[in-house]
């Protein structure tokens, strides 16, 4: 089964956002106006437990709930996906996918949690397999998970690191990749840099990957240029600079000039500019509760510059200069 059912429901450019558990205290009202997709961040797999049971780390019926009243209040078209596994969360994806019993299960499970909740789909992120086995088992959990959800009208997503491939048949079962272009550390640089995010970006299609299927990473936070180890938050960085801070033009410049690397604005429209020249399937956020948020920029600094550049180059239609 080929992934096309979910991208003819879909709109033409993906802006997506990550929401983790731990942060089911954002107001996420406002940024739901302007996604497409939010992803709640995660599921912990589980050989001894239900994905569906309350006994589940880490979301529970509040965090769906919650979801899904952003969604039919602000936005009744955009998708709501878990994601399953994650940085910590992924070490019982090898016990689980060890069988096809126990992968059918699973998913079978998966399927179940996204009817019960109005989930429109999954989000795999195993961090990630240890050797050529576990490799291959979780190529089969893709396919078989594939076969299951497109049947039902859901979606198959797939986390993925800079320089992390799969067999390009593989892609073909997936409907979109969301590539964490960023924690790629350099000296006295920026974690996510317009050059290695594009490299990321080029290693992937290379790789056999279709462009429309990429969803680049933009991370809502900085490190430290010298000590990368120190991490601060959109919300952080301006908020500390500037604790009076009402949204105007010179926030972005207080990103530019910060120690940390942050995403700017200008920079964002520079790698949206060529991400759509590039014809990729979108961009996503990590994650929306970093974002800063106030009176005036209710949906948040980073995804208001996101949705912005998306807006100014279909308006100037810049798609094709770079």
């Amino acid at each position: 089964i080929k992934a096309a059912l979910a991208q003819e429901k879909r709109p033409d450019f993906t802006l997506a956002g990550y929401l983790p558990d731990y942060r089911s205290y954002d107001d996420i009202r406002k940024s739901a106006e302007i996604l497409t997709d939010l992803i709640l961040f995660s599921i912990q797999p589980d050989l001894s437990k239900s994905v569906i049971g309350d006994e589940t780390c880490c979301l529970g019926a509040e965090h769906y709930q919650k979801a899904r009243d952003a969604r039919r209040k602000m936005n009744p078209s955009m998708n709501l996906l878990v994601s399953v596994g994650g940085g910590g969360r992924s070490n019982d994806f090898r016990h689980i996918t060890e069988t096809k019993e126990r992968r059918l299960k699973f998913i079978q499970d998966l399927k179940t949690l996204c009817l019960k909740e109005e989930l429109n789909g999954v989000d795999f992120d195993w961090e990630q397999p240890t050797n050529q086995n576990e490799f291959i088992s979780y190529m089969y959990l893709i396919v078989e998970a594939s076969d299951v959800f497109h049947q039902n009208g859901l979606l198959i997503t797939i986390a993925l690191h800079p320089r992390q491939f799969l067999p390009k048949q593989v892609y073909e079962y997936i409907d979109q990749v969301h590539l964490m272009t960023y924690d790629m550390i350099q000296k006295n640089g920026h974690h996510a840099s317009y050059e290695n995010a594009f490299a990321a970006v080029e290693a992937l299609i290379n790789n056999g990957c279709h462009p429309s299927k990429i969803i680049m990473g933009l991370p809502a936070y900085g490190r430290d240029k010298l000590n990368p180890s120190n991490v601060r938050t959109y919300s952080e960085a301006l908020t500390v600079e500037n604790p009076k801070l009402k949204f105007n033009e010179d926030t972005s410049s207080i990103l530019e000039n910060s120690s940390f690397g942050f995403d700017s604005q200008e920079l964002i429209l520079d790698k949206v500019k060529t991400g759509v020249h590039k014809k990729l399937g979108g961009f996503f956020i990590w994650e929306v509760g970093q974002d800063f948020k106030n009176d005036f920029v209710g949906e948040g600094l980073m995804l208001r510059y996101v949705n912005d550049a998306i807006l100014k180059i279909s308006t100037d239609g810049m798609t094709g200069e770079l």
